[in-house]
């Protein structure tokens, strides 16, 4: 075999290689002799089976195979005799293989850049200690025994009011002609709940039970049912029954309701949710710095091929995402209630944060695609970037994963699919890649918190509202918005969905 460099150009070494005609055709005649011995063929004994037949036969598949594993071991040894470092899979590119003739191609390859690290020492980073108060704890038992939604027949008859739960049958038309999914009888419905077609709810406010309502309404334009969209429906509604909030007090009995016997129980364990959701919430902001840090104090050049695929990647998921934007706004349009919040207990983005092409509608607005690529280039970049830094950073200091780790993330995953636990376990054993998104962020965490015990650290103690502004400004500022205050509402929200994470952590 001959190899000849034939470019060696910043991270990129391309290579001429030639293997002679005869190494091939020995290892084409050594397989074919193999199949001799097992094949089997009409008219023949296995075994006996003559070598012209074989080759006719199975000659073209296994030369096919004999080149491509040509191409792999070539690349493995070159890398392994030159001690090279891929970035990626080293590309392979046939140029000449005619018959009877020396195989020849091109090995492109692009390396790991060489990187001198920064002193970690240096970095400074604010880390926000959320204090949570006695009366966070206070709200957040008000806010669990909310969300114990029990109802009773009402006390007196009276008119439906919000908050109230109404049995309905209905049976909606459009253009005077039912549609599929615009029937039911007993159903439950919640007044306020926002989960039936905006307007909806409001017209059964005032209605009393044995009572008919024709709710009129019209589909949002867009709408996920192209035939419904923007079209107007009548709906005949007959309350079969009202239905009235019963209170839950905070006491013993909401505590029993959690899984604990009193409620010093519960406040203690709601307490110490809410400590571990903020401060889940601070590490975010905190890691964010980090990477901030790491990626402005390594400036080193980077592996096009690779910056050219992850960019490829998330723009793929752009496209996507920009052709069902609207849908996002329209999900509580159906009658589904929408209340998960998908409660994974490793809620840490992978990576880079924000950076992972997760657009919001607003941000395609006023932009054309080249303004786009532009942006989530830049993103590629520092994905790639901080992948390749964190992977070195890792190696460096013999940073991996337990045996432990790696079962904890199957069995974490596997307990979120109750009844197919053991189907989880043996696709994550069968496919590398799934493995390898899975464990991806927990070792970027790994060597994030390594790097964390490196820095210089000032702690800040904050509100659980200060710091859900405050992640909510580091977000906006990701998202190139540093001129625009949070928006009015954002951070209540966001705490308010931390806190019913922490209310649900203490249930379980």
């Amino acid at each position: 075999m001959e190899v000849t460099e034939t470019q060696a150009e910043g991270l990129k070494r391309e290579f001429k290689v030639i293997v002679p005609s005869g190494d091939m055709e020995k290892q084409v005649d050594m397989k074919l002799k193999e199949l001799c011995a097992t094949v089997r063929l009409p008219g023949f004994r296995p075994g006996h089976v003559p070598m012209s037949l074989v080759r006719g036969k199975y000659g073209q598949s296994v030369l096919a195979e004999i080149v491509q594993k040509t191409l792999t071991d070539t690349a493995k040894k070159l890398l392994k005799d030159r001690s090279l470092r891929p970035a990626m899979q080293p590309h392979a590119e046939i140029t000449a293989f005619p018959d009877g003739r020396d195989l020849e191609f091109t090995l492109t390859v692009e390396l790991i850049p060489e990187i001198a690290f920064m002193d970690f020492s240096k970095i400074e980073i604010e880390r926000l200690e959320p204090i949570v108060s006695e009366e966070d704890v206070a709200k957040a038992l008000e806010n669990a025994a909310a969300s114990q939604r029990r109802f009773q027949p009402l006390a007196k008859a009276r008119p439906a009011q919000e908050g109230d739960l109404v049995v309905i049958d209905f049976l909606g038309r459009v253009d005077g002609k039912p549609f599929e999914g615009g029937a039911a009888q007993g159903h439950q419905l919640e007044l306020g709940s926002g989960r039936f077609i905006p307007g909806f709810e409001e017209q059964l406010i005032g209605a009393e039970a044995g009572g008919s309502v024709v709710v009129v309404v019209s589909f949002p334009d867009p709408y996920p049912s192209k035939e419904l969209a923007g079209k107007e429906a009548h709906f005949d509604v007959t309350v079969q029954e009202v239905r009235e909030r019963v209170p839950v007090g905070v006491d013993d009995t909401l505590a029993k309701a959690f899984g604990v016997e009193t409620l010093d129980e519960l406040r203690k364990e709601m307490r110490e949710s809410l400590e571990r959701e903020y401060k889940n919430v601070a590490y975010v902001r905190e890691k964010r710095e980090c990477l901030d840090a790491l990626a402005e104090g390594h400036p080193f050049d980077l592996p096009q091929g690779a910056v050219d695929a992850e960019f490829e990647s998330i723009w793929a998921q752009i496209k996507e995402r920009r052709g069902h934007a609207h849908d996002h706004d329209h999900d509580h349009d159906h009658d589904h209630d929408h209340d998960h919040d998908h409660d994974h207990d490793h809620d840490h983005d992978h990576d880079h944060d924000h950076d992972h092409g997760h657009a919001q509608e607003d941000e395609f607005e006023g932009k054309d695609d080249e303004t786009l690529k532009k942006e989530y280039r830049a993103i590629a970049e520092r994905r790639v970037r901080l992948g390749l830094l964190l992977s070195e950073v890792g190696s460096k200091n013999s940073i991996s994963l337990s045996q432990k780790d790696i079962n904890d993330a199957i069995g974490l995953e596997a307990r979120r699919h109750p009844g197919h636990e053991a189907q989880v376990f043996e696709f994550y054993q069968q496919n590398s890649e799934a493995m390898q998104r899975l464990l991806a962020p927990l070792f970027e965490d790994k060597v994030v918190r390594f790097l964390l015990e490196k820095v210089k650290i000032r702690v800040r103690n904050i509100s659980p509202d200060e710091l859900i502004n405050e992640v909510q400004a580091t977000m906006e500022k990701i998202a190139g918005k540093k001129e625009k205050s949070a928006k009015p509402g954002k951070p209540k929200t966001a705490a308010a969905k931390a806190k019913k994470k922490a209310v649900k952590k203490a249930k379980s």
